[in-house]
């Protein structure tokens, strides 16, 4: 199948994945967050699949960990929290 996602969305979703372990996070408590299935959190982490966060899952995902978008999209040297940098990385993210 090979990977079917950027580079920006594996960094994305990478930097979410490792914030959500570092705070003790399952993936099934992170999917009943979401209100998604655990698998589906499965795939979005798993670089064999295209699954990706929607814009949804990611202000959410930013609520429960107490963090900005800026911080979910951006590495910890270059965080940005204009909105019009934040508008095009989720526009760059989302494809």
């Amino acid at each position: 199948m090979g990977n079917q996602k950027t580079e920006l969305q594996i960094e994305i979703i990478g930097r979410i994945k490792n914030m959500r372990q570092q705070n003790g996070i399952s993936q099934k408590d992170m999917a009943d967050y979401l209100d998604v299935t655990a698998g589906e959190i499965g795939n979005i982490e798993s670089l064999k699949y295209k699954n990706k966060y929607t814009l949804k899952h990611l202000m959410l995902i930013s609520k429960h960990l107490h963090v900005s978008i800026g911080e979910l999209l951006f590495d910890k040297d270059h965080i940005r929290e204009d909105v019009d940098a934040i508008l095009e990385r989720i526009v760059e993210y989302l494809g």
